[in-house]
């Protein structure tokens, strides 16, 4: 158990720095995360919240999750959608049987923002070896407060934020190019799952383009050669 706390506690470090950069980037919203939700007006911040108050709802009251019976009035609506955009309320959702659902929605944006930087600053780490932890937390930090990030925040784009997975594909992608091995292309294959997870957007702009470029990139591993038809 100690041991896991040790390997833990870096980490956890690294994404409280992160998360309180993003209470930096989002200020005066901490002074109001309980009664104000983060967002421009107009953008899509109450969807995503109503997201996180209907997987609450369904799981006190039994309803399914796949059908939106309050939307759509009286017959419903198919809530699919939802289910294949798990990141934008789940686990994060869980709080809201404790918290207010207007700090439940906060949380979970500057929760996803500090596991954006946590994410880059792990590949960045893994990348520049030999060096100090200074240029990876830049880079993480670079990245979480990139321009399209706030304009995704000012416009409530809650799934599109989460970018968290992204980051740690490429580390298992760059490892497996190196040296192949069962763990890290397990790994990877975990991270192609859960990269669209914030929205399936993400499987045609960014998934497609950035598998292909590394099926280009990067030698085949012997293993996958030997597997080939000839």
């Amino acid at each position: 158990m100690k041991r896991i706390a040790r390997a833990v506690r870096p980490h956890l470090l690294v994404w409280l720095l992160y998360l309180a950069a993003a209470l930096l980037i989002t200020f005066p919203a901490i002074l109001r995360l309980d009664t104000q939700i983060l967002g421009g007006p107009g953008g899509d911040s109450l969807e995503m919240s109503r997201h996180i108050w209907w997987f609450k709802t369904a799981l006190q009251n039994g309803l399914p999750l796949s059908w939106q019976s309050l939307l759509g009035y009286p017959e419903g609506i198919s809530g699919l959608s939802l289910l294949a955009h798990p990141l934008q309320y789940f686990p994060w959702a869980l709080l809201a049987f404790v918290l207010p659902l207007p700090l439940t929605f906060n949380l979970v944006v500057l929760a996803t923002m500090g596991l954006n930087g946590w994410a880059l600053y792990l590949l960045a780490r893994d990348r520049l070896p030999g060096t100090s932890a200074y240029p990876a937390l830049l880079a993480g930090l670079v990245f979480m407060a990139a321009p399209t990030f706030q304009g995704h925040l000012f416009d409530g784009h809650g799934g599109l934020m989460v970018q968290w997975p992204v980051p740690l594909l490429l580390l298992a992608l760059f490892r497996i190019a190196e040296r192949f091995t069962w763990r890290w292309f397990i790994t990877a294959l975990i991270f192609v799952v859960l990269a669209p997870g914030g929205h399936f957007l993400q499987t045609i702009y960014l998934l497609l383009p950035l598998l292909g470029l590394f099926w280009r990139s990067f030698p085949v591993p012997p293993c996958w050669q030997r597997a080939a038809p000839r």
